[in-house]
C-alpha cells in the first residue's frame, strides 16, 4: 500500500492533553520497533506469544541501522526516499547549518550553511536532482547528492503571509505568493521554468477558499492529466483531498474546482458545489453526473470513491455516480485505508510529533473495522484496549498505535492485528516516552535527549 492510499475525512474537535514523560528509553522500545519494522517492510522474524506482563519477547533484539545526536534546535526530515536532512530551525549569528545524510547508512553526504532572515525550511523537489532550502523569501537550490549550489534567488514578498516555492511531483516549479486583490485575499500562483526557476511560464490568481487556506500551510502539487492539483502535504496522516486545479500549460482554472474541496478517484474529480455532489472528467472537465443534495463526506483512493453520511457509508462509481453498495455504520469514521481487497476504517485521534520526542494526543475510538471493498460487508472488527491514534498497514498485519489521555497514568500501547481481526501481540509502555516517525521510507525514533535512531 502506498502512502497516497490513506485518506482522512475530518478531525473532530476533542480535548487536548499533555502526557508526562521520563527521560530514557528501555529495551521495550527496541522490541516493539523491530516488530514494526518487520511488519511494514516485510523483514521476517518469528515471534513467540507474549508472556504475562508488558514485555514482548522476540527471537532476537534489533540493531539500529545508525544513530546520531540532534543538537538543541535541530530537526530531521526525510527528503525523498534516500536522503535525510538535519537542519537548525532558526538562524543564528553564523547562519544555520544544514547537512544531508544517506538514509540507509547514516553517512554525511554534504554540509551547507544558509543565511538570511526567517525560519529555515527544507523542501524536496520531486522530479528534479535538487532540494530547496528556503529562508524567509530567499531560496537556494542544492544538489541532493553533493550539496552544491545550483541557483539562489528571491521570491516576491507575500502581502499577508509567507511566499512558497516547490515543485510538482513530476518536476514543474511552482511559486505561491499571498496577495491582496479587488476581491480580497488571493494566492498568486506562478509556474516557473526548469532548470531556471526565475523564468515565468504563467501566473494566475486563486481566491482564498477555506480548502486553499488549509493547503497553504504545507502545500503539495500533484501533476496529472495536464493539471496541477494543489493539496495539503502530509499524506501519511491522510489529508487526501484537493483544494484547486489549474491547467499546467496556461494556468487556466477549472470551474469544477471552485468549491471548498474535491476528491479524485480514477480519472474523475468529485466536487461538492452549491449543495450538489458532481463528478467531472479530469481530462476534459465535462460533467459526468450529479447528486442532489450532496450526500456527505467524500474521499477517493486510487479508483475507489466513497461517501460517508450519518449512519452509512456508500461506495459510488466515480464515472456514473451510481451506488455500488451501502454499509450501515455505527459512527463517523474519520480515517480510512485501502489494503488490497479490504477497507480499513477507524476514528483516529490527532497526534503531533514535534522534533524532540514529545507528543500531544486527543481521544479517538477503540474500534477498528474492515469491510470487503467489493461488497461493503464487514469482514472483521476488533476492539482495541485503548483509543486508536493511527494504523500502519504492514505485511499481513496492521500495526495499531493507541493512547488514552484520560487515564490516571496515560501510556502508549502498540498492537499487531492480523488481517482476520485477531490481535497477535500487545505491548504497553508504562514507564518511557518515545517518538516514532517516518523519515522517507525508514522508521526512526527521536528520544527526549535528542538521539535520532534510524532502524534497519
Amino acid at each position: 500500500m502506498s502512502e497516497d492510499e490513506v485518506v482522512e475525512l475530518v478531525e473532530p474537535s476533542l480535548p487536548d492533553c499533555q502526557p508526562g514523560w521520563t527521560a530514557r528509553h528501555t529495551g521495550l522500545l527496541f522490541a516493539v520497533l523491530v516488530s514494526v519494522v518487520a511488519l511494514v517492510w516485510g523483514i521476517g522474524g518469528a515471534m513467540s506469544p507474549p508472556p504475562p506482563g508488558d514485555r514482548l519477547m522476540l527471537d532476537a533484539l534489533p540493531e539500529p541501522a545508525w544513530t546520531t545526536q540532534l543538537a538543541e534546535g535541530e530537526s530531521a526530515e526525510g527528503v525523498g526516499v534516500d536522503l535525510i536532512v538535519i537542519r537548525e530551525r532558526r538562524l543564528g549569528a553564523a547562519g544555520a547549518a544544514v547537512r544531508g545524510i544517506e538514509a540507509a547508512t547514516g553517512e554525511v553526504l554534504w554540509r551547507h550553511v544558509v543565511r538570511g532572515n526567517g525560519r529555515v525550511d527544507v523542501r524536496d523537489l520531486p522530479g528534479t536532482v535538487w532540494i530547496a532550502v528556503q529562508v524567509g523569501s530567499e531560496v537556494t537550490l542544492l544538489d541532493r547528492l553533493t550539496g552544491e549550489t545550483h541557483k539562489r534567488f528571491r521570491l516576491p514578498e507575500g502581502e499577508w503571509g509567507p511566499s512558497w516555492f516547490g515543485s510538482g511531483d513530476k518536476g514543474s516549479f511552482v511559486m505561491i505568493v499571498p496577495m491582496y486583490a479587488d476581491a480580497g485575499r488571493v494566492l498568486s500562483v506562478t509556474r516557473l521554468a526548469a532548470p531556471d526557476p526565475t523564468a515565468v511560464v504563467w501566473t494566475r490568481e486563486v481566491p482564498l477558499a477555506p480548502a486553499v487556506a488549509v493547503a497553504l500551510r504545507d502545500p503539495e502539487v500533484i501533476e496529472r492529466d495536464g493539471l496541477l492539483l494543489l493539496r495539503a502535504a502530509g499524506q501519511q496522516r491522510g489529508t487526501l483531498w484537493y483544494a484547486t486545479a489549474l491547467r499546467s500549460d496556461d494556468g487556466g482554472r477549472q470551474a469544477w474546482a471552485d468549491g471548498d474541496r474535491f476528491a479524485v478517484a480514477g480519472d474523475a474529480a468529485v466536487s461538492a458545489r452549491r449543495g450538489r455532489l458532481e463528478g467531472y472528467d479530469l481530462r476534459t472537465g465535462r460533467r459526468l453526473w450529479q447528486l442532489k443534495p450532496a450526500p456527505g463526506l467524500v474521499f477517493g483512493s486510487g479508483g475507489v470513491l466513497l461517501v460517508q453520511a450519518a449512519g452509512e457509508l456508500r461506495r459510488v462509481d466515480p464515472y456514473s455516480g451510481r451506488t455500488q453498495w451501502v454499509a450501515r455504520m455505527d459512527g463517523l469514521y474519520t480515517r480510512m485505508a485501502v489494503d488490497d481487497d479490504q477497507l480499513i476504517v477507524y476514528q483516529g485521534a490527532q497526534t503531533i510529533f514535534p522534533d524532540r520526542g514529545t507528543t500531544t494526543a486527543d481521544a479517538g475510538s477503540n474500534l477498528v473495522r474492515a469491510l470487503d471493498l467489493a461488497t461493503g460487508r464487514e469482514v472483521w472488527r476488533v476492539a482495541t484496549p485503548s483509543p486508536v491514534l493511527d494504523v500502519i498497514v504492514g505485511t499481513n498485519h496492521l500495526v495499531v498505535r493507541m493512547y488514552n489521555p484520560h487515564e490516571r497514568r496515560p501510556a502508549f500501547e502498540v498492537a499487531a492485528v492480523r488481517l482476520d481481526g485477531t490481535i497477535s501481540w500487545l505491548w504497553r509502555d508504562d514507564a518511557d516516552s518515545w517518538s516514532l516517525t517516518r523519515l522517507g521510507r525508514h522508521l526512526a525514533t527521536i528520544g527526549p535527549d535528542g538521539e535520532l535512531t534510524v532502524w534497519g
